[in-house]
């Protein structure tokens, strides 16, 4: 397995795992390259690596009143209070944009339904 954050070789700790107790909580599979540092279960990006959402063009924007109008405010409502509610607990350096996009897409989904 090739590390998925840098791309190197990773080390299989799974056999170690099943032999040793002393290793029964290391990760599954560990980046053979220290600096990286990547362990299964972690993000493939480093912490804080996040990609910039953008943000839609007042031209892509659509007409107030119909119901794409809507959709759009209410998914920036969702986005602005999962970003307020990860800042409050002082969260958002741990998660990556992928994960904070999953967040606002569960919400924006749940209140879309009654909208």
């Amino acid at each position: 397995m090739t590390c998925p954050r840098c791309g190197k070789e990773t080390w299989d700790n799974r056999t170690k795992k099943m032999d040793d107790p002393q290793w029964k909580n290391a990760a599954d599979f560990t980046c053979k390259d220290k600096a990286c540092g990547w362990k299964s279960g972690q993000p493939a990006s480093p912490v804080g690596a996040t990609t910039p959402i953008a943000v839609p063009a007042v031209s892509q924007a659509p007409q107030n009143g119909s119901r794409d109008a809507q959709l759009v405010a209410l998914y920036w409502t969702c986005f602005d209070e999962v970003l307020q509610g990860l800042k409050t607990r002082s969260m958002a350096s741990g998660f990556p944009g992928s994960e904070i996009a999953a967040c606002v897409a569960t919400m924006f989904i749940a209140r879309s339904k009654i909208l």
